[in-house]
Parts: C-alpha cells; structure tokens; sequence
C-alpha cells in the first residue's frame, strides 16, 4: 500500500488534478487511494486506448498533467499510440501503470509484460528530471490486494508553490532570437507559415506579422487564420520561409523536404524541424525584439480566394463546400476539434473566414487517425460553449468506444461525420491511383457504412444532414451529424483547385 499511496502522491505533487481510471484488479491499491482524495476529478473507462486519449484532451484543455490510470500487463500497450501523440505534441500526460511483483518478471505469468521502459524513448520514467514537456510513466509493482483499501481515509491536495511546467531560460531564447534575427537579415521574399502556437504568444506572433506586412499562410489551430489575410497553400511562393508552431498540414510542407531551393527556419517548442533535409530550427524567441528589414507590399491579395468561391458556388454539394456550411454554423466562441486526415486540410481551405474567435484544436502531433474523437471529447468537457468535433468516417471507425465518457459530459458535444465512404484523401496520390483495382481498394477501404446505428448504441441524438439548413436546428446535448457528401462533386472541386 506504500507503493500505491507514494506514487498517487507523487501525481499530486506533479501539479494533476484529474485521473482517468481504467478497469482492472492489479491497480486497485491506486483507484482506491485516489478516491480517498478530495478536491480532484475522476473518470472511468473500461478501454484504455480511448481513455488514453481523453487524458491528452484534459491535459491539453486544462494545461495541467493528467494521469490515466491502468492495471498491469496488454492494458499498459494500449497507451502506446496517445503517448506518441503526447510526446510530439509536447503535452504532459502521466502514465501510473500497476505492474506484476518483480518475482513474476520472465515468468510467462498471466497478465505479465516487461512494463519497464515498454514506451522507450517517447516517455520519461524519472520524475526529478521531468519538465512537463511530454508523457511521463511512473510504473508500480504491486501484490494481487486481499481487500480495497484506504476506505476510510481522506487526503487532500499538497499546497504547490511552484508551477510544474517547463519555463524556457532567457539564455535559450536570447539564443534563438539572434539566430532568427540573422536569418530575417538574409531572408528576401519571405513567406511565413502557422501551425498550432501557444495562446500566450498569439498576440506577439500577430503583432510581428502585422508589423512587417509579412505574407503568411495560417492554419486554425494558430488562432490567427481569420485575424490575419491568410493565404491559401496554392498561394505560397517563396526563396525563405519561417515556420511557427507545429508543422502545418498542408502538402506544401511535405514538398519543401524535395525543395532545398527553399530556407527554411522553425520556431517550434519541441525544437524538431519536421523535414529530413538540412534546416534550422529554434525552440522560443522574443518576438518584440524582431524585425524583418525587407519591404514587403503593400497588401496581400490572393487570386485563389476569389477562385475558390466560384468553384464552392458551383460545386455547392462538394465535400468543401459542406465545410464551409459547418464552419459558417457553429456559434461564436465554440470550440472545434478537426480530426485527422482530410478534414483539417479541407477545414483550412473551405472554412468561412469571419473571426468568430473559435477555439480550434488538432492532434498534428503524429497526424494519426486513432484517438481523434476521445481527444476531442476530453477537451470538451467542462467547455462552457458548445464544441464541434469534424472527422472522416475511418477516423470515427477508428474510436467507436470514445462516446462511453459521454455518460459524464453533459455539454452541446456536436459530432460530425463527413462520411466519404472511404479513405478517399489517398485517391488523390498519384501512384495510388495508377495502382491497380486490389491495391486501390487496400489503400483507400470503400464501404456503404453510416452511423445511425452508432448513435443508438450510445444513445445520442442522431442528425442526417442533406441541406444547409438542416444544420440550423441541432438538440442540446451531444448529436451525431452526418454529412454524406456527392463524391462527383467532390472530386471535381479538388482537380480544379
């Protein structure tokens, strides 16, 4: 029982405040202790790659380390894939794992995995050294339990004096400034890119673009695309290009791995430059002390805004234009959570660019589809506005039990699905396409699948949408929206961007 209690402790003392608990024998000495503790919150799911992604949710939303909660042996593999996630998104999670006695290590005893270290390199196991910035497992060996203990007693939250979150040395960003000042100062025709950056530092990054009437293409979760004149990807051109935040999205970034022609420089917290080729990459700077001594023009206009509003007029059934339905729908101020992989990239194109101040979120961590909705749902709750989840079909298929928390979330959870029959964001890969019929049909897995019978199974609201105005009407509480888009239409839209 000491192992259980020190352990819990040492989650506390970390700065969590909420635990999310899988089913299981082997870490009842942990569920039970925790409940012993008064002002925290709890959850409790039966599934633990779903709960792992809920507990990336809540750390996200609460920006405070959430601990998902396991007991020993498959049940701890399953927190691989939100744990990778975790790692490159940066956002601390904790990972308490019951483990078997020592004894039974290399037994072959039921329920016995080598639980040490099994995350490898994607989670730190020493709590002295953890700075906040990722997953970190603590792992406790514990004897079968006799009886559920700690009934009777009642702990309270230790009094942090100090924040655990990782706080960047002004020698670290005095570094990073000088550098990206040296490369603003070699930098003609500049282009600036936006992924996912920090609230704290949006008005900063606004400010120096504004300042420096810098071109920029801005992803949502940047929480400037509608702020500022955001280009389209087809409109980036550019000899240098500064990349802020996570990586973004669109395929632009991927061609730049091909074309060296191009310098690029990344200011991003988890310091990883996402391409393989030679570029540079700083983690923090002081954007107030930059400038760009180039003159840039005097606005930025895009050909491919007008462009792209003709082909949503005459393609009004599109996929896109469906998500400009959807983005011209949801309320100000709500939050919206854009799954993996063709939603995000047609959010960006498509979306209404009226700045209804949303709150946008993604996992462009590792950009899988596994996980999307539970992380969704984790960071919707206790949202005080309403929350829009936008996913394809597979990723939806992908996390069938994550609507098991809906049970203790009482927000306007929307769900929609934009049902494509289909992985059909491979149809549009050359060499998928001039595959044969077999191979296609592998990659792209066409089916005649909807999500009625879904929503029954966890007894949500259920909405078929077939026009625009369907969206007008939606329930309180949490609704399943699906939306089957004309796949001519949508095709046809796309060859013409």
């Amino acid at each position: 029982m000491n192992a259980a209690r020190e352990a819990v402790m040492d989650c506390l003392e970390l700065g969590a405040k909420e635990f999310v608990l899988c089913s299981g024998a082997r870490n009842l000495e942990l569920v039970s202790f925790i409940h012993c503790i008064q002002e925290i919150q709890t959850y409790h799911f039966p599934e633990e790659r779903s709960a792992a992604f809920f507990t990336l949710g809540r750390s996200i939303k609460e920006k405070a380390p959430t601990v998902i909660v396991t007991t020993s042996g498959t049940a701890v593999a399953e927190l691989l894939p939100a744990v990778i996630e975790s790692f490159y998104q940066g956002i601390p999670i904790i990972l308490l794992t019951a483990d078997r006695p020592k004894r039974f290590l290399g037994t072959g005893a039921p329920q016995t995995i080598e639980q040490t270290n099994i995350f490898g390199s994607y989670a730190h196991n020493n709590i002295n050294t953890w700075a906040a910035d990722g997953p970190l497992h603590i792992n406790v060996c514990l004897e079968e339990p006799s009886c559920s203990p700690f009934n009777d007693e009642q702990i309270t939250l230790p009094d942090l004096t100090s924040s655990s979150k990782s706080v960047r040395s002004k020698n670290e960003i005095d570094s990073g400034t000088l550098e990206l000042q040296n490369f603003l100062n070699n930098a003609d025709n500049l282009f600036v890119l936006l992924g996912k950056i920090d609230d704290s530092i949006q008005d900063n990054i606004f400010n120096f673009i504004i300042n420096n009437n810098l071109p920029v293409y801005a992803e949502s979760t940047s929480g400037l695309r509608e702020k500022l004149t955001s280009a389209l990807p087809s409109d980036i051109k550019a000899k240098c290009v500064l990349r802020i935040g996570s990586v973004p999205s669109c395929r632009y970034w991927r061609e730049l791995d091909n074309d060296k022609s191009v310098e690029v420089f990344s200011v991003t917290p988890n310091g990883l430059p996402g391409l393989s080729r030679s570029s540079k990459v700083v983690t923090d700077v002081n954007w107030t002390d930059l400038y760009y001594p180039f003159i840039c023009e005097t606005t930025h206009t895009y050909k491919s805004h007008a462009a792209l509003e003709k082909l949503l007029s005459n393609y009004p059934k599109s996929e896109l234009s469906w998500f400009r339905h959807i983005s011209k729908s949801i309320p100000k101020n709500s939050l919206v959570f854009l799954g993996n992989s063709l939603p995000i990239r047609e959010w960006e194109i498509a979306a209404t660019r009226t700045d209804k101040n949303l709150k946008c979120y993604s996992n462009r961590g590792t950009n899988g589809i596994d996980g999307n909705v539970s992380t969704f749902l984790g960071l919707a709750h206790n949202n005080n506005k309403e929350s829009w989840g936008i996913f394809g079909d597979l990723t939806v298929m992908y996390d069938l039990f994550a609507p098991w928390i809906l049970q203790d979330l009482d927000n306007n959870i929307r769900i929609v699905i934009m049902n494509n029959a289909g992985g059909k964001i491979f149809s549009r890969i050359d060499a998928v396409n001039a595959s044969s019929t077999p191979v296609k049909e592998s990659i792209i897995n066409n089916h005649c699948i909807e999500f009625e019978s879904w929503a029954l199974m966890w007894g949500i609201h259920y909405i078929k949408v077939k026009k625009p105005t369907d969206l007008n009407d939606i329930p309180n509480g949490p609704v399943i929206i699906e939306v089957i888009p004309n796949q001519e239409s949508s095709e046809a839209i796309w060859n013409e961007l």
